[in-house]
């Protein structure tokens, strides 16, 4: 049970935010690694980081020492130099090898639009290809100034702003890559596994987010389509491969058993390139899930990301699977990885260690299901038709535990009530209680899960979330983690009306 979590390493402040590895327009190249790239001027720290995680050798040339990388000994440079001497840029690269540059090259080369405006580079596509640019553009692959806005804003935005839209105009120049704007030549076979040419392919890049936990994805059209036949994600690092590895797996076990066929992604392909893991997968047309939601109890949307939940626990559960002591076991593993890490008060590890107990000692097996890991609603999008697709499978279990993912999709639900100040007030809305607790009850009918373990299971919930957020924590700021506050403020609130309902009315 729970091997996915129990196999993951909960060290605090590994997975920081802003603390990414830079110089995203790697991801142009031909190959995630190369031999020699070099630098002619100086990047920043993170675009160091990011270069070094690329090649074998990275030779940085700042004007104050002579050039002395040899004749074809470079697979990549970068231009960071506006002044760079490019006979001597010419002489250095290997055949096949590019050249990148934020300013025109005196080279044949193919231009890339690219977003943000400034600082690093956060999506890219053939200049050319406006498409795809407008696609990237209208589910706001763009920059911090607009990617929350809906793509109606966004375009509203472009036509009030003109003069900053204009000046927010940024492109790059890659010689050496296809004039034509081909694909990078590393997404060849997974552009095979998607059904579409290498050679005629349309393609985006984003590099999202400031955790390098965050995958690249690879935006994949056909030459006539405004929307991408696939996504294709991969890791930044190669640590980070077994979760795609996972990602991966669920989607083709979940394939395999016939569940949620509209609603969850196809995995197309899985292979490796420098080092790191590509997963393609089909790609599915819709808008975020908080775009189109009204955030209340009786919302359609809510109704069908349920349904989802309880078709992936009612297919999977699988009862003979672990016993009840089994899985306190690894409850109380979980619980021990807590308190190493937080400081949790006697009176609340005592508190959780009962919880423990109370699953130690429940009759009849502990049913098992397969758990998606992460269904926050930033995980969900709502496509034309009203329907939900669930993404972002990496985290998922083949053994999980009942009701997590319910728990964990109506705290980040709560966020989008109009009574709902934040995600910690989530069981503060009435109606949305009530609507948790049917929820509850349709989850226990299909698993035939004890009424007992409601209240267990609702604990060990918060407690798994803080494990996982310890990695996104500075050590100087893990106690006042979201999900270990959240679960202080459970258990001090264990008898209020609310909670009652919960774990009473779900019987």
């Amino acid at each position: 049970m729970l091997e996915t979590t129990l196999a993951t390493s909960f060290v605090p402040g590994s997975n920081v935010k802003g603390e990414v590895m830079g110089a995203n327009w790697r991801f142009l190249l031909p190959q995630l690694r190369s031999g020699r790239i070099v630098s002619i001027g100086r990047p920043g720290p993170a675009a160091i980081a990011g270069l070094e995680s690329a090649c074998e050798e990275l030779v940085i040339l700042d004007g104050r020492a002579p050039i002395e990388v040899p004749d074809r000994g470079a697979d990549a440079v970068l231009v960071h130099d506006e002044k760079a001497p490019f006979r001597e840029v010419e002489r250095m690269l290997n055949p096949g090898g590019c050249v990148w540059s934020e300013s025109s090259l005196p080279l044949p080369s193919l231009r890339v639009w690219l977003s943000p405006p400034g600082g690093e580079i956060g999506s890219m596509a053939p200049a050319a290809d406006r498409p795809t640019v407008d696609y990237l553009v209208r589910h706001g692959k763009l920059d911090p100034a607009t990617r929350r806005l809906t793509p109606a804003r966004v375009r509203q935005w472009a036509r009030e702003h003109p003069t900053v839209a204009a000046v927010r105009r940024r492109r790059g120049s890659l010689a050496g890559s296809s004039s034509a704007g081909e694909a990078p030549a590393y997404l060849a076979g997974v552009i095979g596994s998607a059904g579409l040419d290498p050679a005629t392919a349309r393609w985006g890049i984003s590099v999202p987010g400031q955790y390098s936990s965050k995958k690249v994805l690879a935006f994949l059209f056909a030459p006539d389509s405004e929307s991408p036949s696939a996504i294709v994600k991969l890791t930044r690092a190669p640590a980070l491969n077994p979760r795609l590895e996972n990602e991966y797996e669920a989607l083709r076990l979940l394939a395999q058993r016939g569940i949620g066929s509209t609603a969850i992604p196809r995995a197309l392909a899985l292979e490796e390139s420098g080092g790191l893991i590509l997963v393609a997968e089909s790609a599915a047309e819709g808008v975020p899930f908080r775009l189109r939601s009204t955030g209340r109890a009786d919302c359609p949307l809510l109704a069908r990301a349920h349904s989802l939940l309880l078709e992936l626990s009612a297919r999977t559960v699988e009862r003979d699977r672990v016993t009840p002591d089994e899985a306190a076991r690894v409850f109380a593993e979980l619980l021990d990885r807590l308190v190493s890490i937080y400081a949790i008060g006697p009176e609340h590890e005592a508190f959780l260690r009962g919880q423990v107990a109370t699953v130690a000692g429940s009759a009849g097996p502990f049913p098992v299901v397969f758990q998606h890991g992460d269904p926050g609603i930033w995980n969900v999008l709502a496509t034309p038709s009203g329907e939900v697709v669930m993404l972002d499978w990496e985290a998922a279990e083949t053994e999980g535990v009942p009701l997590w993912d319910l728990f964990y999709f109506a705290r980040s639900y709560a966020s989008l009530s109009p009574r709902s100040s934040s995600r910690s007030d989530f069981l503060g809305n009435p109606a949305l209680v009530s609507s948790l607790v049917e929820a509850v009850r349709a989850h226990r009918a299909a698993t035939r899960l004890s009424p007992e373990l409601v209240e267990p299971l609702f604990y060990t919930c918060w407690v798994h979330r803080a494990l996982k957020e310890a990695n996104r924590r500075p050590p100087e700021r893990l106690d006042d983690g979201h999900f270990v506050s959240l679960l202080r403020r459970m258990i001090d609130g264990r008898r209020s009306p609310a909670l009652d309902a919960l774990f009473t009315g779900a019987s």
